[in-house]
């Protein structure tokens, strides 16, 4: 290697060409000036050395990643499930019935469908206080998700449960079900069922009515997390939207 050089030149070793995204335009990573380079050379990644040993338990791992992981840009639970979980067919499902994925060059932003469940979700204060759509369909989607598991399993679940079942494997979590009473099948990585999807309209379409036909909209009900998610449970497994 020369000195004075920016890039390694032995024959080992070829210089980069990839071309990376600027604020000005796309460029070639050899016409960065050398200050520039310096920075991606020097940039620090911080890592944390974690030793765990065989009485080390689920939920401290749980609990420890999640702390880490909300310094910075903060991630909630439903963020790490999203990302661990990215191919569950019941989390895909259920995104498909608030939005729509589209992309715009490199860009990845989901348009938000017209429907009973926007239209509903939509009430909730936290939600409409939100500036920008993917904020909105990503909050949709959490709510949206926690009230399908309760739809198929008829089990309420706080979000370090449900942050579990996508990082266990299907032997471990059955063995975590026994010891937690846990009334689930295994069958969380499942899409959407006809009957679960009637269960879901009903319900959808009954409360979407309510709010345009009377004053529930503006009700906690309707707007605040913890009431909506009581109203919405308790209307599954009354008999109410049963058709007479």
């Amino acid at each position: 290697m020369r000195f004075g050089s920016i890039f390694p030149t032995t024959k080992f070793e070829r210089p980069p060409t990839f071309q990376s995204n600027t604020k000005e335009a796309k460029q070639n990573f050899l016409s960065f000036l050398p200050a520039v380079v310096r920075n991606f050379r020097e940039y620090a990644i911080p890592t944390i050395e974690i030793t765990l040993d065989d009485d080390t338990s689920l939920d401290e791992i749980i609990n420890l990643f999640v702390d880490i992981n909300q310094h910075g840009v903060k991630v909630n639970r439903f963020d790490i499930v999203k990302a661990i979980g990215k191919e569950n067919k019941l989390l895909r499902s259920v995104l498909k019935l608030i939005a729509t994925q589209q992309k715009r060059r490199q860009d990845v932003y989901f348009k938000k469908r017209v429907s009973a469940f926007t239209r509903v979700l939509s009430e909730l204060s936290f939600i409409k206080n939100l500036e920008f759509s993917n904020q909105v369909v990503d909050r949709m989607w959490e709510r949206l998700f926690e009230i399908v598991l309760f739809c198929r399993t008829k089990e309420h679940r706080e979000p370090r449960q449900v942050l579990k079942r996508f990082i266990t494997s299907k032997k471990g979590q059955e063995e975590e079900d026994y010891k937690e009473g846990s009334k689930s099948d295994g069958n969380d990585d499942k899409a959407i069922t006809a009957s679960e999807m009637n269960v879901l309209q009903r319900c959808f379409n009954f409360l979407s009515d309510c709010y345009r036909t009377s004053s529930l909209g503006n009700t906690m009900l309707a707007t605040d997390q913890p009431h909506f998610y009581t109203m919405v449970t308790s209307l599954m497994v009354s008999d109410l939207l049963l058709p007479h």
